[in-house]
């Protein structure tokens, strides 16, 4: 989101200020810019590898993630959990013993786990509706040791597979949710496609802050992306892309599908929800006017829409 977005504008002037330093010329500092910027985003559309940088950001802050101690949830704020590892995938599991819903939480591209809105979002499942929670890491990420090699759409939703694998055998007889934020809930919904059209569809499904797909995240999202949209050669940028994590075609088949948006999402616009919405037959979609992108869990509306999505039915 907003790290990588820095990160590309800052990258852009330093290199404009050394070829103008080198040149002396404004004008052919402006074109040699021009020929590296079509460049760039020309091995961008065209190398796969790269595209991956772009969707999964855990790279960005790799170095500060090294040693988190994750292994100690609590230090995080989490209340009643312990960590696990499922597979080699960095895991916190919340256990309410007399519950019968279990939710699995898919975390957004950048940060771990440990993240303090995600804890508050886990406790309020565990503490406040009486969920068992399993928070996880994809491959990459954190404490989850896979090769970051392998990271792609295909790797995430095997991640996710993997988790709800684990729930459903320790909980044989409970109701399975699954929970995706910002890039997760488009891994919840490729997720939840593959296992419906196997015959084992998840019970519920809230996305939280979704996108139609990268593709269309990337077009609202940055400038840079609309520009090259008009450019000759270029049209159609952003859906070249391998890895975009489709929701709008697949959506439709889903049930039982709470959507939240906030009115002053500023990464994912609220019209990425409207829109899933209505390709998605009987969901529910509900619509805050604060909490921003990270921060919906601190609504009370959207507390409430979450209580009333789990309950029996």
């Amino acid at each position: 989101g907003w790290e990588l977005s820095w990160l590309i504008w800052l990258s852009l002037f330093i290199f404009l200020c050394a070829m103008w330093c080198v040149t002396g010329s404004l004008l052919l500092t402006l074109f040699i810019d021009l020929i590296a910027f079509l460049l760039l985003m020309y091995v961008i559309m065209n190398w796969p590898w790269l595209q991956r940088k772009f969707i999964f950001t855990n790279w960005l802050l790799q170095a500060m993630q090294a040693d988190l101690g994750l292994e100690q949830p609590e230090r995080f704020g989490l209340v009643g959990g312990v960590n696990r590892k499922i597979g080699q995938l960095g895991c916190w599991y919340v256990e309410i013993p007399s519950s019968q819903t279990v939710v699995v939480y898919c975390h957004g591209s950048s940060g771990t786990r440990g993240s303090d809105y995600r804890v508050e979002l886990v406790n309020y499942l565990s503490q406040q509706l009486h969920c068992s929670v399993y928070s996880f890491d994809y491959r990459g990420y954190a404490d989850s040791l896979l090769d970051v090699s392998e990271m792609s759409q295909v790797s995430v939703v095997a991640d996710a597979r993997k988790i709800i694998h684990m729930a459903r055998l320790e909980h044989s007889t409970s109701k399975i949710v699954l929970y995706g934020h910002s890039l997760g809930a488009g891994v919840v919904c490729q997720a939840a496609y593959q296992l419906s059209e196997e015959g084992l569809p998840l019970d519920q499904i809230v996305l939280e802050a979704p996108f139609v797909s990268v593709a269309d995240w990337a077009y609202d999202y940055y400038l840079i992306v609309r520009i090259m949209n008009v450019v000759p050669g270029f049209r159609g940028f952003p859906w070249r892309f391998t890895d975009i994590l489709q929701a709008k075609d697949i959506i439709g088949k889903l049930r039982n599908v709470l959507i939240l948006s906030a009115e002053d999402d500023t990464v994912t616009l609220s019209s990425h929800g409207a829109r899933l919405h209505a390709l998605c037959p009987g969901s529910t979609f509900h619509l805050a006017t604060k909490g921003g992108h990270n921060h919906l869990i601190q609504q009370e509306s959207v507390k409430r829409a979450i209580a009333q999505h789990l309950e029996p039915r």
